[in-house]
């Protein structure tokens, strides 16, 4: 599977082969980031659009049928009896009744069929009032497949990229996301000078094949999470409860001996989904918020090995996890990486260490991992406010050129 990105934020193209290790690299402020969250964000759009588009629905109409009972209310219209109990309950959206049904999504659907055929009977249509939102409730109602993905990943966008759709220099030009197989597009996204619409052309079948899971590890302090308040956050402690429902004594250890040797130390889920560092078994436990940052890392690795998201039809996505790595740690997790990545993971890494990435080269040639399954590829500032994204797999010392060069230019000086 091939990601293609056309002037999207910073990047000016980008051509990346998405199976088994891509490292993305280069300075900052040149894009490394931005591909890593346009895979989150599609995929993760792909994937549930259409409870999204279920829950905007639900959602918007009932917040219409507030507004809208309230206003033919005022102009005292006599409204049937199922929809005048509506009125005046809150000022807000009637969810107690709503919430009270057996079926939500239907009866709310039923009630809002209600009250546009209650409009059309009295020829209110054409209201100046009612007017406008009539139109895009009608369309809402009548979405197709198409309209519903354009729809969640137009609202998702702004979760993820806030301003950044377009380039901030270059607004005037469309920007061009693709996922393509060797023999076909399985989606394309246009996305409007002005970020206001966005347009797909996409093969409803093949959709199917693109990654059942993606996550973005952005920090390892992730989970030292108590409140689980994003959806994001959500996913993590469905993933613990999966995990100890593997594990007969809750009590038990579960971190693999690799990572136990690396961090000299257990991890323990406790009854009430928090995870506990421990020295060894006579040790007070301390909660992974009071544990190492560099300790979290790798255990952020062995959960995402027990979570099957190294599994080849998911993808994970590592932004610089060198932040809280000493350099022995660094080799430590790349060799980890690779190891994964032979075992049928599917990751995208973007890093500007030269010690990781020299393990990362060192141990993906030691391990006679397949060429197909690593590329390098270097983020470059090409022009104004743009960059590019090349393949420099075959000539890595270009990476080492640019990360080395403030060592030096400091000896120098």
């Amino acid at each position: 599977m091939k990601l293609k990105i056309e002037n999207f934020g910073k990047i000016k193209s980008a051509n990346l082969e998405l199976e088994g290790l891509t490292v993305i690299t280069g300075q900052n402020d040149t894009g490394k980031s931005t591909v890593g969250k346009i895979l989150f964000w599609v995929i993760n759009c792909l994937n549930n659009y259409e409870k999204s588009f279920n829950d905007f629905l639900i959602s918007y109409c009932k917040a219409w049928m507030s507004r809208t009972l309230k206003y033919l209310a005022r102009k005292e219209y006599k409204l049937p009896e199922d929809l005048n109990k509506f009125i005046g309950i809150s000022d807000s959206i009637p969810n107690k009744l709503f919430n009270e049904t057996e079926n939500l999504t239907s009866d709310v659907i039923k009630f809002t069929m209600q009250t546009l055929n209650f409009i059309k009977q009295k020829n209110l249509e054409e209201d100046k009032v009612l007017k406008e939102e009539l139109v895009f409730l009608k369309k809402l109602l009548n979405s197709s497949e198409k309209m519903k993905i354009e729809l969640i990943l137009w609202f998702d966008k702004s979760k993820i990229f806030k301003d950044i759709l377009n380039n901030s220099v270059h607004s005037d030009i469309k920007a061009n996301i693709s996922f393509e197989t060797a023999d076909n597009k399985v989606i394309e996204i246009e996305i409007s000078k002005d970020t206001s619409g966005i347009d797909i052309n996409f093969d409803k079948d093949k959709i199917k094949i693109l990654w059942s899971n993606v996550d973005f590890i952005e920090t390892p302090l992730m989970i030292d999470k108590k409140d689980y308040s994003s959806s994001e956050d959500k996913k993590w402690i469905k993933k613990f409860n999966d995990v100890r429902k593997k594990i007969k004594d809750k009590d038990s250890f579960f971190i693999s001996n690799e990572i136990h040797d690396i961090i000299d130390g257990d991890i323990s889920i406790s009854d009430d989904d928090d995870l506990y560092y421990q020295k060894n078994k006579t040790s007070k436990k301390l909660h992974i918020m009071n544990a190492a940052a560099g300790a979290k890392s790798f255990v952020v690795l062995d959960l995402l090995n027990k979570f099957g998201n190294f599994k080849s039809d998911s993808i994970t996505v590592f932004d610089e996890p060198e932040n809280h790595l000493h350099p022995e740690w660094q080799i430590k997790y790349a060799e980890l990486i690779i190891d994964y990545v032979q075992k049928g993971a599917n990751i995208i890494l973007a890093s500007h260490s030269p010690y990781m990435i020299q393990a990362l080269i060192h141990y993906a040639k030691n391990r006679n991992l397949a060429q197909e399954k690593f590329r390098l590829l270097l983020s470059k500032k090409e022009e104004e406010n743009w960059v590019r994204l090349n393949d420099v797999t075959k000539t890595p010392q270009k990476i080492f050129e640019l990360l080395d060069k403030p060592f030096y230019d400091v000896l120098k000086g």
